[in-house]
């Protein structure tokens, strides 16, 4: 049982870290990094997890997309820890060569919903 958690355990923390390649990859171009939560988590009590980054659909263990400069659309999952259900949220982004963005969830009062996410700039 011991072996069985510990198994599990290192699956869901080297899956966090798998990455949605999308748009084209031009020579001397440094992609956008986008990052939300890891599908697989220790309870973290607010997650924005990645479902679709342009027509590419996001597996259990990818919660990174790097992105070619330009546009591209978004589409993730919020959920609140003991809260029912999850919402989902399409979000457009402009992504800039080399930029770093994080997905933020902005929970309504009495925090148990996401009313909205938004996507923070973390640097270059």
């Amino acid at each position: 049982m011991t072996a069985r958690l510990c198994l599990a355990a290192v699956l869901a923390m080297a899956g966090g870290c798998a990455t949605i390649i999308a748009g084209e990859r031009a020579a001397g171009v440094r992609p956008a990094t986008l990052i939300a939560d890891p599908s697989f988590n220790a309870g973290l009590p607010v997650t924005v997890t990645l479902r679709k980054v342009d027509a590419l659909e996001a597996g259990p263990f990818e919660s990174r997309a790097s992105l070619s400069p330009g546009p591209h659309r978004v589409i993730v999952d919020c959920s609140v820890a003991g809260a029912q259900g999850k919402a989902r949220f399409v979000l457009d982004i402009d992504a800039e060569s080399g930029a770093r963005y994080r997905l933020r969830a902005e929970l309504a009062a009495g925090n148990q919903r996401c009313e909205d996410v938004h996507i923070d700039v973390q640097g270059p």
